[in-house]
This record gives C-alpha cells, sequence and structure tokens, in this order.
C-alpha cells in the first residue's frame, strides 16, 4: 500500500508539525507513503484536478477559502477521506456531514494522529459497493455500479447492461447519469452511457467494449469525451490500478 497525503494549513510551524507527526505514526507501519504540504485551498484544489489524495488532513480555518468549503469541493473531484484540524468544535457537525473520518483539536499529538489514520486505514480497508436502484420489470433492483458495463435506450426503456443480466427501466439516460459516479461513467452520445472501466479500445469515432461490443461517440463532443477517458485512465495510474 502507498498513501498520498494532502496536508493543508496556512501555518507554516504546525504543517511542519503535523508532518512530522506523520512521519513517526506511519514509520513504524512500514507503510510507503507521500506527503504534499499546501499553505491555501486554492493550490490544493488545483493538486486535486491531477492527484487522488487518500487522505487530506484539512485546517478549518484558512485564510482563502474555509476548510469546510475546501472539503465539499475536494470530495466533487473525486477525492477520498478527510480529517480536519482545528481549534475549535463549532465546526464539528459541518465536519462530519461530509463524511469526514475524524476531527483533530490542536495542538496535535501523536496519540490523536495515530487514530486519525487507524480510521482512515480502516475505511480503505473495507471495500463497499454502490448500487444503482432501479425499478425495472423484475421489480426493485439493486445493481451493483461496477457491474454495469454500459446503459442504452432501446424503444423507449433504458437498457442495463451487466455482465450476465439486462435490466430495463423507465427511467431516462438523464436520470441514471445523475445517480452514477461521473469519474467512472461517461455519457458517450444521447443513446449510450459506458462504465469506462469495460473500455478496450479508445478510436477516433468510436469505442471498443470489452466482450466486443463498439458504441459511435458523440460527433460533438468527441474531443472532450477522449479528455474524459484520459483523465480517467491517468487517475487509474495515480492508484496504481493499471
Amino acid at each position: 500500500m502507498k498513501l498520498t497525503i494532502a496536508v493543508c494549513d496556512d501555518n507554516r510551524t504546525e504543517r511542519e508539525q503535523l508532518n512530522r507527526l506523520l512521519d513517526d505514526c506511519l514509520y513504524p507501519l512500514q507503510v510507503s507513503f507521500r506527503i504534499e504540504a499546501f499553505q491555501d485551498s486554492s493550490s490544493y484544489l488545483e493538486a486535486c484536478d491531477n492527484t487522488i489524495f487518500d487522505i487530506t488532513f484539512m485546517d478549518v480555518y484558512m485564510n482563502d477559502l474555509d476548510g469546510i468549503e475546501t472539503v465539499r469541493l475536494a470530495r466533487g473531484k473525486g477525492q477520498r477521506q478527510f480529517v480536519f484540524t482545528t481549534t475549535s468544535r463549532d465546526h464539528a457537525i459541518e465536519a462530519f456531514s461530509l463524511d469526514a473520518a475524524h476531527y483533530l483539536l490542536k495542538p496535535l499529538t501523536v496519540e490523536a494522529v495515530g487514530e486519525a489514520l487507524s480510521r482512515c486505514l480502516k475505511r480503505a480497508s473495507e471495500k463497499t459497493t454502490s448500487y444503482l436502484n432501479v425499478k425495472s420489470q423484475q421489480g426493485q433492483v439493486p445493481v451493483p455500479t461496477d457491474n454495469i458495463i454500459y446503459i442504452e435506450v432501446h424503444n423507449k426503456l433504458s437498457v442495463i447492461h451487466t455482465g450476465k443480466n439486462e435490466f430495463s427501466t423507465y427511467s431516462s439516460l438523464d436520470t441514471l447519469y445523475e445517480l452514477l459516479n461521473e469519474e467512472e461513467f461517461m455519457r458517450a452520445q444521447r443513446s449510450f452511457i459506458v462504465n469506462m472501466n469495460y473500455i478496450e479500445a479508445f478510436h477516433y469515432d468510436h469505442i471498443l467494449l470489452k466482450g466486443g461490443k463498439e458504441i459511435v461517440l458523440s460527433r460533438n463532443k468527441r474531443a472532450e469525451l477522449k479528455s474524459k477517458y484520459q483523465h480517467f485512465l491517468f487517475q487509474m495510474a495515480r492508484r496504481g490500478a493499471l
């Protein structure tokens, strides 16, 4: 396991202290890790466009954009787990509403940082499965999103194709796409949604899925779709999944 950790704090002394505490906690665990430090929210959010951080330690009181709003934006960029650091308990409810792993009060201690890391590592080890709940001819069906290869419109129905089954629903592609993770799914054209994990080859005007299915790309959005797929591959490589 290799962890990529972000430390966000506008106080240089406290950034450096947290770096030392993380070193003290992680070296005994023999965990490979890399820490990137940020002195403001804007530079962190810019880095989030190219890097998926496994854990972000975020100071609540930042000089530019406050830590709560920064995390809210970072979650939309696919960032994973967050630990807030602050001098006040006032924002704990907001923090945990964002599914924060921990909320640490300053001054930080090695014990507190160690507990936060333990929570994050435990969460990471617990594989979670997301589901797309659809009303189909078989009734309400929870379809694991990892199993969805593509979704197409056929005879006014949206047909969800998995490796083993097909599920038909009157839900529109627009509705279904809003329920899916845009980091993994692509609206290839008006009539198709594709799980990018199943793309075998990406050509100029069409894509080839594992299993042989070919889907023509939207003529007006080919460059945008290619960029989206390249970003997906980049993030996969960052996570060591390629």
